[in-house]
Order: C-alpha cells, then structure tokens, then sequence
C-alpha cells in the first residue's frame, strides 16, 4: 500500500510539472499575444504583454525591444493628430523640405 502510494503521488507531481511548461513558453507566449495586440493597434495592452515577459525571463531580449515599437507608434499616432489640428505647422514643414 505504502508503494502504490508512493507512485500516485510521483504521477501527480510530475503531471502538475510536465502540465506547467516552462519558463520561455510562457513567456514567448506573451511576446505573440503583444504582437497580435500591436498589430490590433492597441499599444497599452501590448506594452502590458511585454512587461509579462521580461518578468517571467528577464534574459530574452525581444521583450525589451518590442516596448520601441510601441513607443514609435504612439509617437506617430501623436505627431499625426498634432498636425491634423494645427495645419499651419505641416505648411512651415512643407516650405523647410
């Protein structure tokens, strides 16, 4: 009995790790579901997904260069409205070019 306890109790512990995955897993996972939200055009919640992942495995380095592509596009998407709203602006631009 003491045996078959024995056994029951190792599946189980080495089902709850083999069912956990590991470490980069998890955190390429992230990296994937932030991509999909950059291209979705929801920076934040991308930014997010990255911050997961540098917590997870701080050694990747995607998760730490992907945050510039966020930045870049809130930058854009910036510049974008200012000069919607001020056309006087992209006119002194235009005449500098």
């Amino acid at each position: 009995m003491n045996v078959l306890k024995r056994t029951v109790i190792a599946a189980l512990l080495l089902g709850g790790i083999a069912a956990c995955g590991t470490a980069e897993e998890s955190a390429a996972n992230y990296i994937e579901s932030g991509k999909a939200l950059l291209a979705d055009g929801k920076p934040q919640k991308a930014r997010l997904e990255f911050k997961n992942a540098i917590q997870i495995d701080p050694r990747m380095a995607e998760p730490f260069y992907q945050p510039s592509f966020v930045l870049s596009l809130c930058l854009i998407q910036a510049c974008y409205l200012y000069l919607r709203h001020h056309p006087s602006s992209s006119e002194r631009y235009s005449r500098l070019l």
